[in-house]
């Protein structure tokens, strides 16, 4: 198992937000954390970041117990994570902002047991768009685009664990359908993801599991098939 949580509780000073949250995302697998907004989703992966630690429960990578690490120290055992907003950097190119984030790898993340580090090739193989646009600075790209580097950014990590809050918010159509494809070739070569996003007929179709938040707790878990076929849920939590 990649990520487990168990039973975490989180809050904002003295506002509880989550209740005892717990989910697993196995080796490669595709697990999808939805919900309406405020729900928790955030909260969860900023916990699991070390961003607003847990107050209760545990939370383990890799067999490793990562609930008490920095943030830091979370991001280096393996955990890549692409947040709401992007967060790439405005004055730097395409190519300065992947190869900043190669420069912070450890060694030790370089050759994994999945082989080499993530290459310029690598990121420009996954979104060829990136290429075309990789002596332009961050803030002259399009949403789209930046969304893209991003998850390159994580990538030249070399993560085991991906982790998107909102994949792609405010994405033209034909540009998620970019975004999903490199998520699946991503996960192609073992890595997991954990990924928040809106768009529910999308995830369906690569998560092999799911997760439903409401008010800070988990009100279904289960399959994409099982979630597919069941309505009510999608109606009761999603507002499908």
């Amino acid at each position: 198992m990649t990520l487990h949580i168990d039973e975490i509780h989180t809050a904002y000073g003295h506002v509880k937000v989550l209740h005892g949250v717990s989910l697993r995302v196995g080796e490669g697998q595709v697990v999808t954390l939805l919900g309406r907004n405020g729900m928790g989703k955030t909260t969860t992966i900023r916990s699991i970041m070390g961003l607003t630690p847990a107050m209760k429960g545990d939370i383990t990578f890799q067999g490793t117990a990562i609930s008490r690490k920095t943030p830091h120290g979370i991001a280096r055992l393996g955990i890549g994570l692409v947040p709401e907003g992007r967060r790439i950097f405005p004055t730097l190119t395409v190519e300065e902002n992947l190869l900043l984030a190669q420069r912070n790898q450890p060694d030790a993340r370089r050759h994994s047991a999945r082989g080499a580090g993530w290459t310029l090739e690598d990121c420009y193989h996954l979104f060829p768009r990136l290429r075309e646009r990789r002596n332009n600075w961050g803030d002259h790209l399009s949403g789209g685009e930046q969304q893209m580097l991003a998850i390159t950014r994580a990538m030249m990590l070399n993560p085991s664990l991906l982790i998107l809050d909102e994949a792609t918010e405010g994405l033209a159509p034909i540009i998620r359908q970019e975004v999903w494809k490199g998520i699946q070739s991503i996960c192609s070569r073992g890595i997991s993801v954990l990924v928040v996003d809106k768009h529910l007929s999308d995830l369906l179709a690569i998560a092999s599991y799911n997760y439903i938040l409401e008010n800070g707790r988990v009100v279904f878990d289960g399959t994409s098939d099982m979630l597919q076929s069941d309505l009510s849920v999608q109606s009761r939590h999603l507002g499908v």
